[in-house]
């Protein structure tokens, strides 16, 4: 597989989180909210993660966004959005998915939701 091929394979399971999110937000009895951050989060690691892929750097075992936008270093765009972005979304990686997690409302799933976009939309095109 070539490393074009990967970072596809990256940007493509990203926009699949991403869309499980929106197809979560409807048709439930119960709306997942937690389910809905967390792949909102998934959606940005791995998006980062394929940028990371595209300059050909090693992709390392971390849900933390804020990290992976330090390892991108000047190679993503000084963008204060996006750095708040990656901070909203990491926590939640891990805090979302078991017991004791936290109460969460629908505005913090959509204000997740649009974070993820913005972190695919600032990587899709630096990766073209």
């Amino acid at each position: 597989m070539t490393r074009k091929d990967l970072v596809n394979e990256w940007l493509l399971v990203a926009t699949d989180d991403l869309d499980a999110a929106e197809h979560l937000f409807s048709g439930m009895t119960r709306v997942p909210l937690e389910i809905i951050c967390f792949h909102c989060q998934q959606a940005g690691e791995k998006a980062l993660k394929a940028l990371l892929q595209h300059l050909g750097r090693d992709v390392p075992r971390t849900h933390d966004l804020v990290e992976l936008r330090r390892l991108l270093g000047t190679d993503l765009s000084d963008d204060v959005e996006l750095d708040r972005c990656c901070a909203l979304l990491s926590a939640y990686g891990v805090t979302t998915r078991y017991p004791g997690r936290p109460e969460l409302s629908i505005t913090d799933a959509e204000v997740a939701f649009a974070a993820a976009k913005r972190i695919l939309s600032s990587i899709r095109p630096l990766t073209e």
